[in-house]
């Protein structure tokens, strides 16, 4: 091959390497599903009294959470996770939510969870109680980044922790305290345990809601 025709070949292949790559972007960043949300997906949970230095006691009560309907709000689907329990059967129940990348949020654009090793805050709000002005407590959600086996009656799982602490102010209880509140959740498979619903007056001791069976289309 004379060199005139060597330079027109490596042209060619050139121009048609540009275009190949042009015509075939790069695919986008896809993320796994650690929320599960889809309809007839359900989860039972048993309710543990977890004591001062973290003793679970199996207790007779049971939650059912459930993926019920959907619906669209600014081009986005959102689907309803629902609790036997009602609000108390945890934070996230009676929420419409969906996944968005690596995040977990609701319909107000709140984020519940993140897959990315991220530690900065979620939210960070006050809490003010009988329409008081006063703030009571302060309230923080954040990720743990590091993943964690937990162990629940459904066997072991790898998970990662939604953290909430709530920080209450020394004039409610004299000392001031920090109360603490996990969400754990594992990967294609959804929440894996979750402490219930903390209160002002609550002690050392806490009520947890672990997995025990689930079922997931």
């Amino acid at each position: 091959m004379n060199p005139k025709m060597l330079i027109a070949f490596v042209a060619a292949f050139g121009c048609l390497y540009v275009s190949c790559k042009r015509n075939n972007p790069a695919p986008e960043e896809t993320y796994e599903s650690y929320a599960a949300l889809k309809a007839g997906n359900y989860w039972i949970y048993q309710i543990f009294d977890v004591d001062s230095s973290g003793n679970g006691n199996p207790t007779a009560e049971y939650d059912s959470c459930y993926v019920g309907d959907d619906t669209v709000v600014r081009g986005q689907t959102y689907h309803y996770l629902g609790s036997v329990m009602g609000p108390t059967g945890g934070y996230t129940c009676g929420k419409w939510l969906r996944d968005s990348l690596s995040f977990i949020i609701d319909i107000e654009g709140r984020i519940w969870f993140s897959s990315e090793e991220n530690q900065s805050p979620f939210a960070s709000y006050p809490i003010q109680l009988g329409g008081s002005p006063d703030t009571v407590a302060w309230v923080t959600d954040q990720m743990d980044s590091a993943y964690r086996t937990t162990a629940v009656p459904a066997g072991l799982f790898l998970t990662l922790d939604c953290k909430r602490t709530v920080e209450i102010w020394p004039l409610v209880n004299g000392t001031g305290k920090k109360l603490y509140a996990h969400r754990r959740y594992s990967l294609h498979v959804g929440i894996v345990s979750e402490t219930l619903p903390v209160y002002l007056i609550a002690t050392s001791t806490f009520r947890e809601k672990r997995l025990v069976r689930f079922h997931l289309n």
